[in-house]
């Protein structure tokens, strides 16, 4: 075995970091999309760190995570060992660390973590939360490395909190490696569905997971993804993201009703019996394989064709990575074929779209400013929405005049509230008001809004004056209630 060949985004990503930490930074988070070889990139940093002299630990919280990076570990021919249910530190310079183990022994291993030299976080968008945070607290020496796909998070926090990173490292977008041919083209529909989230509630910033679940199946779903699946992609290795654990084997259910190959997968089997479930989807024992959480992150099995979203969710995070599964090119696929059923494509914009996130926190929303969609009146493909007003043409034949925004001369225009002008305004209305914090933002938000909008901000200052009135109204209410601080 010989380590992989980097690309030529993946060497300039490599040698940056690099950089970074030989400067003295204290950690960097490499950003790089689904698909585009984080791994290797992490391995290729671990191995020249590693030839240094120095200790290293890959943290990862799943299974299959731990695997990717001992299986990669292998093509470089680097001695390593496991930190796991049953496994012990070694000798060894390199070790691959699950999160929860480490977390669970935290006071055994106070001396190994001190030892280390570099610490390697893989979805390191998890970074913030506190098991996560413990261990890299506990590691006073060690320098970061952060690989994520997808670098901000539904809280608001930023990965730069806790002094952890430092710095940042971008590739190329999901757009320019698809173009470049590194990414399968992606065909996205969002078909029609009685789907009510209305009178869903929202709990940390995402939708109440029981009411959720209770809305999904009352919409019928299953049947529906199933048929479009029928559709679009008849027989190819498909993954379907649900609600819950007892929604996902509804859904495969359903699809074997249809005489399909379809198995659903959970925390509850064994690690083998997950393989195998998984596994199946490369060697065609499997066409569907449904879940509630396991496949969102690091499945890496890039004959899956399609994913279909079963699971509403306001965060992009999530929505990117469910996507992002079926993204990997193969020689048995054109393209990607994804199913949307629940709105998360008009919730958050286009897959590819290349959003905009700092290390700072207090940037809550800022990921979700981009252009909005247009679906096809016909088939229901979903394309982004253009700059101007224009008639657009889908590729079932169908034509129809779309409703574009027209940007301002904004270039040079100060950023509003820390978010640069042109992404506020390509926002959703309600979260670029929300974004703003003072008076003097809403105003220059509203003066912005009435170059693309004639005649809805005729009075800017007006509306800011009601808008704040009204936001410290819900405060004043908030404080009575002993709830807001």
């Amino acid at each position: 075995m010989s380590a992989p060949a980097l690309r030529p985004y993946q060497s300039k990503a490599v040698a940056e970091v690099l950089a970074h930490l030989q400067r003295g930074a204290e950690g960097v988070l490499l950003e790089s999309p689904v698909g585009s070889g984080k791994t290797t990139m992490g391995m290729e940093i671990v191995d020249r760190v590693i030839g240094a002299g120095q200790r290293v630990a890959w943290f990862t919280h799943r299974q299959e995570l731990r695997d990717q990076a001992a299986a990669r570990a292998d093509l470089y021919d680097l001695a390593y060992g496991i930190i796991a249910p049953g496994e012990e530190v070694t000798s060894a310079r390199l070790h691959v660390a699950s999160i929860d183990t480490v977390t669970a022994r935290m006071d055994a291993l106070r001396p190994w973590l001190a030892s280390l030299d570099l610490a390697v976080f893989d979805e390191a968008h998890h970074v913030a939360a506190a098991g996560w945070t413990r261990i890299a607290d506990a590691m006073p020496r060690a320098r970061k490395l952060g690989l994520t796909a997808t670098p901000y998070r539904l809280d608001g926090k930023g990965l730069g909190e806790g002094g952890h990173f430092t710095a940042t490292v971008r590739t190329l977008s999901i757009a320019e490696l698809t173009e470049a041919g590194y990414l399968a083209p992606a065909q996205v529909y969002a078909p029609p569905s009685s789907l009510d989230l209305s009178k869903v509630a929202k709990r940390g910033g995402d939708f109440a997971l029981g009411e959720m679940a209770r809305a999904v199946e009352a919409a019928g779903l299953a049947v529906l993804g199933r048929r479009w699946y029928a559709t679009h992609c008849p027989g190819e290795p498909a993954v379907v993201f649900c609600p819950t654990v007892e929604l996902a084997e509804a859904s495969a259910a359903a699809y074997r009703e249809a005489g399909w190959l379809a198995t659903s997968v959970d925390g509850s089997m064994s690690a083998r019996e997950r393989a195998a479930a998984i596994g199946g989807l490369a060697d065609g024992s499997v066409q569907v394989l449904t879940s509630c959480a396991l496949i969102g992150e690091g499945l890496d099995i890039p004959a899956i064709a399609c994913a279909t979203l079963e699971r509403p969710t306001a965060s992009t995070s999530l929505y990117v990575q469910m996507i992002g599964r079926a993204l990997r090119p193969h020689p048995d696929k054109s393209h990607a074929t994804i199913l949307d059923l629940v709105g998360n494509c008009s919730r958050h914009g286009m897959y590819d779209a290349r959003r905009a996130w700092d290390l700072k926190g207090g940037l809550r929303g800022l990921e979700k400013a981009v252009a909005a969609v247009w679906r096809c009146r016909k088939c229901h493909r979903v394309q982004g929405r253009p700059d101007e007003n224009t008639v657009m043409r889908c590729d079932c034949g169908n034509t129809q005049t779309v409703k574009g925004w027209q940007p301002p001369a904004i270039e040079a225009h100060p950023p509003i509230a820390g978010i640069p002008a042109d992404y506020l305004l390509s926002m959703k209305w309600k979260d670029a008001v929300k974004a703003c914090k003072t008076h003097a933002d809403l105003v220059m938000f509203f003066r912005l809004y009435g170059q693309i909008h004639p005649g809805k901000c005729q009075n800017p200052e007006a509306m800011a004056r009601m808008h704040m009135d009204q936001r410290n109204a819900w405060k004043r209410r908030e404080f009575r209630a002993g709830g807001w601080k």
